[in-house]
């Protein structure tokens, strides 16, 4: 009966110790899922990026091909990772989403969704700024935002700077009119013929236009919105963040990323 009794607890200290060797491998692979991204990516010897559909100059489409801004520092990237670059049109508003599911490695050029949201990624800034400006023609009275109370802006509709501005809402109260554009030329036009007082535009698309080009127009020292551009990971791939930021330090530090802002923005 002892005997019985002895044996029975040594199955159940048998079960138990299984059982606890299973827990134990099912959390460390779970850790392992806890995805070394990068070993992922130098196996298999390719990284996806999501970048924003129509972003000029950041992302876009040219004879289907993705081209920009991001596009080049993605590129450079890869190429210092030594793997090939795949890339994913994402919406910033989904690139939470996207990360989170592993549809992309990372997001390059998010404008920063903020502290808190910011808290819940791998971030590297991409040391750029991200604003959201006032333009007006160079012999315009308007030296401040003040001086648009009563006026007309012009603005493309669906823009950042259109977000920013209804975030602005006592500025946008203020005005006489809006005229919605549907690209930057049509709002160059609107100020140039006097139909609008200003434009507001994401500083990147102006510095694009505005690229090796004598300007007839000015940039007021007021801004709307001010942000800083991202490279977001998932919150995971610590590894992976580790080494984006060595090599976008390198980047920086050889003049790699300025050449590359040089091509886009001057």
């Amino acid at each position: 009966m002892g005997m019985n009794t002895m044996n029975s607890k040594k199955n159940i200290l048998l079960v138990l110790t299984v059982s606890i060797i299973a827990l134990c491998c099912v959390m460390l692979s779970g850790c392992g899922d806890d995805r070394d991204a990068l070993q992922r990516i130098l196996a298999e010897e390719e990284i996806v990026f999501g970048i924003e559909p129509d972003k000029l100059p950041l992302s876009f489409e040219t004879g289907g091909d993705p081209v920009g801004l991001s596009v080049d520092i993605a590129k450079e990237l890869a190429y210092r990772l030594d793997v090939e670059p795949r890339f994913v049109f994402v919406s910033a508003s989904d690139a939470r989403a996207a990360l989170d599911e592993g549809e992309i490695d990372l997001f390059v050029n998010l404008p920063s969704p903020g502290q808190k949201e910011e808290a819940t990624m791998q971030t590297v800034d991409a040391g750029i700024d991200y604003r959201q400006i006032m333009v007006v023609p160079s012999d315009s009275d308007v030296s401040r935002l003040y001086d648009l109370k009563g006026g007309t802006l012009a603005i493309i509709s669906g823009s950042d700077a259109a977000a920013a501005l209804d975030e602005a809402e006592v500025f946008k109260s203020e005005l006489e009119g809006i005229i919605w554009c549907e690209i930057a030329s049509e709002q160059f036009e609107a100020i140039s013929s006097g139909r609008a007082d200003a434009m507001l535009v994401d500083e990147p698309v102006y510095l694009y236009i505005m690229n090796g080009v004598d300007s007839d127009y000015e940039v007021l020292g007021d801004v709307i919105s001010r942000t800083r551009l991202i490279i977001a990971m998932n919150q995971r791939d610590t590894r992976l963040a580790q080494r984006i930021q060595s090599l976008y330090d390198d980047m920086e530090s050889d003049g790699t990323l300025g050449r590359i802002r040089s091509d886009w923005i001057g």
